[in-house]
């Protein structure tokens, strides 16, 4: 029987893979693990290296395994007990183990993100997920239905996805970190609040330029919209942690649950609730006591009328934008199309959202803005 040497493998392997360009999470070791005798004849493949893969590889001649998850992740010492059977089981049977967790997973032909991108269709995916060095996942852009993505995930894995039905209704931008990067949304959310801090700086950047450095420009308050939140809240008389979702809704605690920001203590929570381009906008507040029954959340704004589709087919843009400018309101939108969408027919009454909004007691009213100048887009 042919056989090949266990140095060439692993040189052909790194080679491909290049472990030691990838910062991997601490303890885990790519490449070589456990040698054998130093030639190979059979290989196995698995996710994991435990005692049952290994028995498994024994159970078909193999004297290589190579697997996707090692055997060392944080403390790999002392060999006892499990670890002593598991390393004895290796040594005995004169197998030899190589591992690959992120080189694998980033690989851009073989890995398994690019594996998962061929098989749902996407073209030329870019770079993603660069949490550590380099990305570790891939992104690119589908136009599917989430019924339509989780048949395609569950044709491509074998199984059913968990799948959570927020966002748009349709797929079309993909990000793929195979592996547990769900554990990563903290960083996700970090992203986001760092892209919206940069923007902000950016336009008063803008402002200045335009207005002058004489003019004061100072962040009053900061809130977000369209995030999940961990949080603890009593459900059906039960305290739970738990994550709350809010798409299209903010948070709206009342001034007990504020915590350490004594300034709110006495008002409850800051809500600000945009209108539209040529209505008013308002500032609302959280229950001074007394978290409301919506785990503390209220609305984010007007809400829609119509769809985007609908408003881009009936509204003219540029009527929109000579009756806003007779109103003494400047817009600046980046493309026509948005001057449709955002126009205040698309929007509900922000007034009686707000009326509805302190009916519910979920939050009550604090002031009504008139808008001056809008950016879109």
């Amino acid at each position: 029987m042919a056989r090949a040497k266990l140095a060439n493998i692993v040189t052909y392997c790194n080679r491909t893979l290049k472990p030691d360009s990838f910062e991997d999470w601490p303890g885990a070791v790519n490449g070589l693990q456990v040698e054998n005798q130093g030639s190979i004849s059979h290989i196995a493949a698995a996710v994991d290296a435990t005692p049952a893969t290994v028995k498994k590889a024994i159970e078909n001649k193999a004297d290589l395994l190579i697997v996707h998850h090692g055997l060392f992740w944080g403390t790999t010492h002392p060999w006892t007990e499990n670890r002593y059977k598991l390393l004895k089981l290796l040594l005995d049977n004169n197998v030899a183990v190589y591992s690959s967790h992120l080189p694998l997973d980033a690989h851009p032909q073989i890995g398994n993100n690019a594996m998962l991108c061929k098989a749902l269709g996407i073209k030329s995916p870019k770079p993603f997920f660069i949490d550590r060095h380099p990305s570790i996942g891939l992104r690119g852009e589908l136009n599917l239905s989430r019924l339509q993505l989780a048949k395609l995930l569950t044709k491509a894995t074998g199984v059913d996805p968990i799948v959570l039905p927020c966002g748009q209704a349709r797929c079309r931008k993909i990000g793929i970190v195979t592996g547990g990067a769900g554990t990563d949304m903290k960083t996700a959310a970090n992203y986001a609040f760092a892209n919206r801090a940069v923007l902000a700086h950016r336009l008063c950047l803008g402002l200045k330029a335009e207005l002058g450095n004489s003019v004061d420009l100072t962040t009053i308050y900061d809130v977000s919209h369209n995030i999940a939140k961990i949080e603890d809240h009593q459900i059906h008389g039960v305290n739970c942690t738990c994550v709350v979702h809010r798409k299209g809704a903010t948070r709206a605690f009342s001034g007990d649950k504020m915590g350490s920001h004594d300034v709110f203590k006495q008002t409850g929570q800051p809500v600000l609730v945009p209108g539209d381009m040529g209505r008013g906008s308002w500032i609302m507040a959280g229950p001074v006591s007394g978290q409301n029954m919506a785990f503390g959340s209220a609305c984010h704004g007007a809400g829609r009328a119509m769809s985007r589709t609908v408003a881009r087919k009936t509204i003219d843009p540029e009527t929109q934008r000579n009756e806003l400018n007779e109103q003494g309101v400047i817009v600046h939108a980046a493309t026509i199309n948005i001057l449709s969408e955002e126009a205040p027919a698309a929007y509900k009454n922000v007034d009686n959202v707000i009326e509805n909004t302190y009916s519910a007691n979920l939050a009550r009213p604090v002031l009504r803005l008139e808008p001056i100048a809008v950016i879109k887009g």
